[in-house]
């Protein structure tokens, strides 16, 4: 019953922007148009089936009554938009193959003493991560959380009375520097793909993804060097030093040998940033490299 509430619901917007009468300044059609528009945004917040399926419905029901599929599609031609949704396959197999976790674990191991050094690891992590996962979301929620939350727990640090043993400021790190991390990249967060898409249209501007990396690098830098000493003067961790020797290796075990798919999701990662970084080699590396 639930369910069909809410469909009715979306249903129900389209139909009455259709029999109303548009503001002056709007055609009858640009009024319809924006009635299937709220309409897929209400559909992807109640959720009534499955994303795919709300949006196909949406694009259907708008090309059906008001014959604009060519108009609609339009979008779906750019390729900055084929840019984010192959990423977002990337960002989806670093987290199911387990090579974020596996080289998570290997940073740990070799820099992650102390509280303040783990600030750091996240720090590093998120910057290795960043350039294939246009998902701050995916990267810091999906890959690096779970292993700050495991590093909390390692030295007795929940949320309550133990929080400042290491574990507060370890999540509170990992929350800033992504935010850090995903604008040095043009691939770090699907916005910067898109902003620079307007950019570019509005006024004839380019940037391929060396000019952006190069640009942004000192500041993104400077950033990741002082926030996680700025998080650390402030919450003043209670634990210093960790067993990251033994968290490591726990980890790894967990994660047991690297299999297949992790060695080459490693390939395709580095290619995919060759193919970003060497835009002279022609036209079909920097469009089309993370569709192959």
């Amino acid at each position: 019953m639930e369910k069909f509430l809410k469909l009715a619901l979306i249903v129900l917007i389209p139909v009455v922007l259709w029999f109303t009468t548009p503001p002056d300044g709007l055609t009858d059609t640009a009024w319809r148009l924006l009635g299937f528009y709220i309409a897929g945004i209400v559909g992807l917040i109640l959720k009534p089936y499955p994303i795919q399926i709300i949006l196909l419905a949406v694009l259907s029901a708008s090309a059906l009554f008001l014959d604009n599929a060519k108009d609609i599609l339009v979008g779906y031609g750019s390729t900055a938009l084929w840019m984010i949704i192959a990423a977002f396959s990337l960002s989806v197999a670093f987290g199911k193959t387990g090579l974020g976790h596996r080289v998570a674990y290997h940073l740990i191991n070799a820099f992650g003493s102390t509280v303040l050094r783990l600030g750091y690891v996240t720090a590093l992590l998120d910057l290795v991560l960043s350039p294939a996962t246009p998902s701050n979301t995916a990267r810091a929620a999906g890959i690096v959380y779970p292993i700050n939350l495991s590093i909390a727990e390692s030295i007795g640090s929940y949320p309550g009375d133990t929080a400042k043993r290491g574990g507060s400021f370890i999540l509170m790190n990992g929350y800033f520097v992504t935010k850090i991390t995903s604008f040095m990249f043009l691939t770090a967060m699907a916005p910067n793909v898109l902003a620079l898409d307007f950019v570019t249209k509005i006024t004839g501007l380019n940037m391929n993804w060396v000019e952006w990396a190069l640009a942004l690098a000192l500041p993104g830098l400077v950033m990741l060097i002082f926030v996680p000493l700025v998080g650390y003067w402030i919450d003043r961790p209670e634990a210093v030093k960790i067993d990251n020797k033994k968290l490591a290796a726990d980890g790894l075990a967990k994660l047991g040998p690297m299999k297949t798919s992790e060695k080459i999701l490693a390939v395709v990662f580095i290619l995919a940033l060759l193919g970003w970084a060497w835009p002279s080699i022609g036209y079909f590396f920097p469009s089309y490299c993370f569709l192959i």
